[in-house]
């Protein structure tokens, strides 16, 4: 999974929409370790541990949730899904808004 971080850059007089990629992430592996640390036995790759490591990596990349706007998912709208996809746990951990392109 690629995670990309969209926002406007002032630059002048113009405001410039850019996007760069911050992290890539081995969703499996991720939550194996995840889970390993946690003692489970079988690797469930559900919304909410999808949706915590997500959240770590936007921490470890420095990026403020609370002046975040929106999550996009490229069409995977499992991924958007209010009651299990990893979006209902960010946006309940971190409040931050959905924006499915």
């Amino acid at each position: 999974m690629i995670l990309v971080a969209r926002y406007v850059d002032q630059v002048g007089d113009r405001f410039i929409v850019r996007e760069d990629p911050f992290s890539m992430l081995d969703i499996f592996t991720e939550i194996e370790q995840m889970q390993n640390a946690d003692n489970s036995a079988e690797v469930k790759l559900d919304g909410k541990s999808i949706g915590r490591i997500i959240l770590a990596a936007v921490g470890k990349a420095n990026l403020d949730t609370a002046a975040c706007i929106g999550q996009g998912y490229d069409k995977a709208s499992a991924m958007a899904g209010e009651t299990a996809g990893p979006t209902s746990f960010c946006w309940i951990s971190s409040l931050i808004s959905v924006h499915q392109v």
